[in-house]
Formats: C-alpha cells, sequence, structure tokens
C-alpha cells in the first residue's frame, strides 16, 4: 500500500511538472516562427538607490573659461624689478641642477625638478635651458 502511494506521489509531481513546462515552452515554440529578438526580450526594472547622491559637476567649458578669464584679468603684472629676480632666479636654478645627484632625489624632488625645468625651457626657451631639460628627462624616462 505505501509503495502505491510513493509512485503514485511521484507520478503525480512528474505529470504536473510535464505539464507545466509543456505550457512554459508552448509559447516559445509558437513564436518561433517569428525568430529571436533581443530587443523584445522583458525587461528588468531597474533598481533605484535612494540613499544615492548625485554631485552636480562643471561640464561647460565655457563657464570655466571664463572664470579663470576674469581670474587672469585681476591679476597685476609684474614690474621689471620683478622680471629681473624671477629671471636670475630661474638662471640660478638651471645653473644648479644636480646632474650628478639625480639619482639619490626622492620621486617627488624629481618630479618638481621636472616641472620646474619644463616650466622655464618652455617659457624662455634657448638652447641651454632646453637640453637641461631634454637631459633631465631623458633621466627620467630611463
Amino acid at each position: 500500500m505505501k509503495k502505491k502511494v510513493i509512485y503514485s506521489s511521484i507520478l503525480l509531481a512528474y505529470l504536473s511538472s510535464s505539464l507545466y513546462a509543456t505550457e512554459l515552452n508552448n509559447n516559445f515554440y509558437i513564436q518561433s516562427k517569428e525568430g529571436y529578438f533581443f530587443y523584445k526580450d522583458e525587461k528588468e526594472p531597474e533598481k533605484k538607490d535612494k540613499d544615492k547622491k548625485i554631485i552636480k559637476t562643471e561640464t561647460s567649458t565655457v563657464k570655466s573659461e571664463y572664470s579663470k578669464t576674469k581670474e587672469m584679468m585681476d591679476m597685476v603684472f609684474e614690474s621689471d624689478e620683478e622680471r629681473e629676480d624671477r629671471i636670475k632666479k630661474e638662471n640660478e636654478f638651471m645653473d644648479n641642477i644636480p646632474f650628478h645627484k639625480l639619482d639619490e632625489l626622492s620621486t617627488d624632488e624629481y618630479k618638481r625638478l621636472l616641472d620646474v625645468t619644463r616650466n622655464i625651457s618652455t617659457g624662455r626657451p634657448s638652447k641651454e635651458n632646453v637640453k637641461k631639460y631634454a637631459a633631465v628627462q631623458k633621466f627620467w624616462i630611463i
């Protein structure tokens, strides 16, 4: 008696699952002549995070360029004395580059050296300044 109940329950489970599967697949076979198109798949609604904060960043380059221009217009030009002092400092800096101690410099010091020599050599390009910048840059690459 127990075996009949077990067999009948297994048979019932099998039949119900097969009927359910054929019911799902019938729709597929009916529409198979139409073909498969990915855009016809059902889309899951996107879950929106309520806690997500959107930070607005300035995307307009016109506004930022204008603000830079306004700031630059407010800047005062160098006087002749200040310009001479700056040129003297730049020349002194370029003359005192420690080429024999470049291995001993830290990365921050070397980065600063590279930036300053680049700015000087592009601001006042001369053969000497460009050669010194190229030498510092070559050491950076090697």
